[in-house]
């Protein structure tokens, strides 16, 4: 996934943070966690978060 990460845009590879769930190219997801140097694990974005874009 790419995200805005110290003032670029980084690739980082994204891992289900439940190890089920399924994402599709462009959705959008809520990062967990970080796990350095390239790895974040997410899930689907809260109502709430969607509805505040």
């Amino acid at each position: 996934m790419m995200l805005p990460f110290h003032g670029g845009t980084s690739a980082f590879h994204a891992h289900p943070f439940d190890k089920s769930s399924v994402f599709n190219v462009g959705d959008e997801v809520l990062v967990i966690y970080y796990e350095p140097p390239g790895t974040v694990f997410v899930d689907e974005l809260p109502d709430v978060l969607k509805a505040a874009r």
